[in-house]
């Protein structure tokens, strides 16, 4: 949005809002009615999904039933199990403490989302084990701040004890508490 004090008159792709050269109450609650208005109407939302003590048996029987569960979620756009698998093949997202963060190269999410998966048992990922997946899809052109996520995964991937209360957890309610503290 644009805040002027005087008239544009070129054409503009954004909204424009008119206050007075020094800003009163009035223009204030105008540009907040305004933030609002756009807030509800634009609210975007991250999806979070939980599934815990998983018995899965290697990397790719993991990111087999990620494509299962995303697609039965409507979450994803085709290719991207294959965008994860070619991220992988750059570089391992196994970051260590048994903790893998994998995404595809480009965003190829329908909505924004983070997928848990914690496992009964750690599985070989490269040349690391894991027992704690964070999958991580981003919708293009995503209006969600992602700052505090992004946070606490590098808080947990360096906190080996927050890792293991993760993987102990057996309830989405333990695992919250200890992921969005």
């Amino acid at each position: 949005m644009i805040i002027s004090t005087v008239p544009i008159n070129d054409t503009v792709d954004l909204p424009v809002l008119y206050v007075n050269p020094i800003m009163s109450q009035q223009d204030l609650d105008k540009i907040q009615r305004y933030i609002d208005l756009k807030d509800s109407h634009h609210s975007e939302a991250l999806i979070e999904i939980i599934e815990l003590k998983t018995k899965l048996n290697n990397k790719d029987d993991l990111l087999k039933f990620l494509n299962t569960q995303l697609k039965k979620r409507d979450l994803i756009h085709s290719g991207f199990i294959e965008s994860v698998e070619e991220r992988e093949q750059h570089a391992s997202t196994a970051y260590g403490n048994l903790v893998a963060i994998p995404h595809p190269v480009m965003p190829l999410a329908k909505q924004t989302f983070i997928y848990m998966i914690t496992m009964e048992k750690p599985i070989a990922w490269d040349d690391k084990e894991v027992q704690i997946v964070f999958c991580l899809g981003l919708k293009k052109n995503t209006t969600i701040n992602l700052e505090k996520m992004y946070q606490n995964l590098t808080d947990i991937i360096n906190d080996y004890t927050k890792v293991l209360k993760l993987i102990e957890a057996d309830t989405e309610e333990q695992f919250h508490k200890v992921f969005s503290p």
